[in-house]
């Protein structure tokens, strides 16, 4: 089994085991201890501050980070799984479930940041494929453990596909000597992570826009049933993956990610308004479309994510925390709305519903087109980009691979061999090779007529 398929079946474990953490816990956990919907959302939140807290710890690590996660993805886990075996030994305690709730919202934080640091190193067609592949993959397997547990605990299940996940993990992370390349102090990474949100802020919102009618929506629907709504989710896992495959691998269209989560939203609010005049198997559908868009907007933000790295995987797995975080804390807001609307106007749940995402949804629209949302970093975005095409289109004309690509991008910005060794973290000999597989393909001789002939594609001089 090579290393791409390993890392799709692992990711697949990691995905099927979290359905049962933070997308419904009470098929781990005691239906009675979580009968305040509250409660059963409590999850997401320390989840998601654990996803921004791993940017930070990103950023810091010194050495390639995989190690590290590793490690503290399986401490996690072990302190988890500890609680969640005391939890039933105490016949549901309140406290130990809740810290075991809490603890393994954290690991799967830790493990979550794991697999995307794995992840963003991929070229990007192969990207696409660990993303179309696990999701439906990570159904698959969720259905097939729901069928063979039936009516009992989950816990089990969700332990050994956490022990399957770390195994393969194990696996394919690579333990690098070479030091990532880390910014001076605590003040420099505050800048950086103020950039990222200063670029990719609206992403944030259009997200957690599409997560928090998700939300709402999973709210109307508590009466249902665990297991239907649970269901539903992850066919609305399958459909994304569906999706993007028939648009990548079908039609063959060119997908710009950013724009694709734009058009989402005014799909899901079309969905909306047809809430309050539809039957039930009808709110179903309109449920698994908000969450079908939400989750192709996650899959879609990894490849965002490893687009603004630019070939260096720190930089885009700490723009991956730092976003899919905040998205997540939007998307807790939306368990608790409804509920407090109702409270307030005495609105029956399904106008209430309609009148909160269609508000949320058309916030997210109107943001991008209001002044202060145009940041000082437009210029800079833009001129990156004017460069990028230019690299792009001479990676075209002379055929070059992906990972060519991406070391041509990196020695344009000014970064030298050992440089660039670290950031794709692969030996300086890789790198050589590469750089003499670019001089042939471009037929130059020297890192300055290579250069040279970049600075003349971007300014358009004819060659």
């Amino acid at each position: 089994m090579n290393r791409n398929a390993r890392l799709i079946i692992g990711y697949s474990f990691f995905v099927a085991a979290n359905s049962f953490t933070l997308r419904e816990p009470t098929l781990m956990f005691s239906a009675d201890l979580l009968s305040h919907e509250w409660l059963r959302a409590a999850t997401y939140l320390p989840f998601a501050l654990a996803t921004i807290a791993m940017c930070f710890f990103v950023l810091r690590s010194k050495k390639d980070a995989s190690r590290s996660l590793l490690v503290a993805s399986v401490a996690s886990f072990l302190v988890g799984a500890a609680l969640l075996v005391a939890s039933w030994a105490l016949s549901g305690e309140l406290f130990v479930s809740v810290l075991s709730m809490i603890v393994l919202a954290c690991y799967c934080a830790i493990l979550f940041t794991a697999w995307v640091n794995e992840a963003v190193r991929l070229e990007k067609n192969d990207l696409w494929i660990y993303l179309i592949s696990s999701s439906i993959l990570a159904a698959l397997i969720h259905f097939l453990c729901v069928a063979f547990i039936g009516d009992a605990s989950a816990a089990p299940a969700f332990l050994v596909l956490s022990v399957l996940s770390l195994s393969l993990l194990l696996g394919v992370s690579k333990s690098e000597n070479a030091i990532a390349p880390t910014h001076p102090s605590w003040g420099a990474d505050l800048r950086f992570v103020w950039q990222i949100i200063s670029e990719k802020g609206l992403l944030i919102l259009y997200l957690g826009a599409l997560g928090f009618v998700s939300s709402v929506s999973r709210m109307v629907l508590w009466e249902e049933g665990i297991v239907l709504l649970s269901s539903v989710e992850m066919v609305s896992v399958v459909l994304a993956g569906v999706v993007l495959f028939f648009a990548l691998f079908v039609i063959r269209a060119r997908v710009n990610a950013e724009e694709t989560i734009l058009c989402l939203i005014p799909i899901v609010g079309l969905f909306c308004l047809g809430i309050p005049l539809a039957s039930d198997p009808l709110h179903l559908a309109a449920f698994g479309a908000s969450t079908t868009a939400f989750t192709t907007g996650l899959l879609l933000l990894q490849v965002v994510c490893r687009d603004y790295g630019r070939g260096d995987a720190r930089k885009a797995v700490a723009a991956y925390c730092l976003l899919a975080g905040f998205v997540c804390v939007l998307n807790v807001l939306g368990f608790y709305a409804l509920d407090a609307l109702n409270s307030e106007s005495g609105l029956s749940e399904y106008m209430a519903s309609v009148f909160i995402c269609l508000f949320v949804l058309l916030l997210a629209l109107l943001v991008d087109r209001l002044p202060f949302s145009k940041t000082r970093f437009e210029e800079a975005e833009a001129e990156t980009a004017s460069e990028n095409a230019a690299i792009a289109n001479l990676a075209q004309e002379y055929g070059l691979t992906e990972r060519e690509r991406e070391v041509l991008e990196l020695m344009a910005n000014g970064r030298n061999i050992p440089a660039i060794a670290k950031i794709l973290y692969v030996s300086e000999s890789t790198v050589r090779t590469h750089n003499k597989h670019i001089f042939k393909k471009m037929n130059v001789h020297t890192r300055q007529e290579c250069l040279d002939l970049v600075a003349a594609s971007g300014t358009g001089v004819k060659r």
